[in-house]
């Protein structure tokens, strides 16, 4: 542990900011960054500090749930890929309300099957959700 007692007082000097930004210019270093943004961790981290920034309030037990939600919960429509699953959230507050497909979060509703039951389910859900007393911007 002495080994690497004073490394981030170094870290934070011009010096050893200077050296952590070659290295990660260099190929050693971008196929390191690479590696780590691809694994789970990484993606993890990275998905959170996202949702962070734009000011979602968020912990982990949130990315796990976000993770292991395989159907939207307003239209019961299957994620077939990452890109399709969205973390409803009000742009006031940074509450989370659900995890819905993108078709639903942007109000652009896909045709189902049963078509009472999807619109019955999305007046609940906006009535729920939808008057907004708890986000006026989003009205």
């Amino acid at each position: 542990m002495d080994k690497y007692k004073y490394q981030y007082k170094y870290q934070k000097t011009e010096k050893g900011l200077s050296v952590q930004k070659k290295y990660l210019q260099s190929d050693k270093g971008k196929e390191k960054q690479r590696k780590y943004q691809q694994s789970e961790k990484g993606k993890k981290f990275f998905t959170i500090r996202n949702w962070k920034r734009r000011g979602i309030i968020t912990d982990d037990k949130v990315y796990e749930e976000y993770i292991k939600t395989t159907h939207c919960k307003l239209c019961n429509h299957e994620f077939i890929d990452t890109t399709e699953r969205c973390l409803d959230h009000c742009h006031q507050t940074g509450t989370i309300r659900n995890i819905i497909c993108r078709s639903c979060n942007t109000r652009d509703y896909r045709p189902v099957y049963n078509k009472k039951e999807a619109m019955k389910n999305k007046r609940i859900y906006q009535e729920t959700w939808g008057g907004r007393t708890d986000c006026p911007t989003n009205s």
